[in-house]
């Protein structure tokens, strides 16, 4: 059973103890306590700190992919081979990414801004 539990541990991210041999309370059906660890890894828990740490995320997630998009993009110009079609898609990929990547930046930006202005 030990093994059972240690493999959730690891996939869900939670903490799945026995109560029996862990010592706690089984005031409970099941035998067993339960802590469901944080993912977001943070020390506050306010709507802020959790909008914060989303964008944050995003922003590594989305600035890779963003780069890679241009290297895309910059494939597509090159064997584009003066096909109009090719060329007018490899704009759209370029001018896409751009955008992406700027919402990504203005919404930093904007949490920033609003966080100034309502703390005291």
């Amino acid at each position: 059973m030990n093994i059972f539990y240690k493999v959730i541990n690891k996939i869900l991210n939670i903490n799945v103890t026995n109560a029996q041999l862990s010592g706690g309370n089984n005031s409970g059906n099941s035998g067993l306590d339960y802590t469901i660890i944080n993912p977001l890894s943070m020390s506050g828990s306010s709507v802020a700190d959790i909008v914060d740490a989303v964008v944050d995320l995003l922003l590594k997630i989305g600035a890779p992919i963003a780069a890679l998009m241009y290297i895309w993009a910059g494939f597509q110009f090159l064997t584009a081979g003066g096909d109009e079609k090719k060329i007018s898609t490899a704009k759209k990929t370029l001018v896409w990414t751009t955008i992406g990547i700027a919402v990504l930046v203005l919404s930093k930006g904007i949490i920033l801004s609003v966080e100034t202005l309502l703390t005291p």
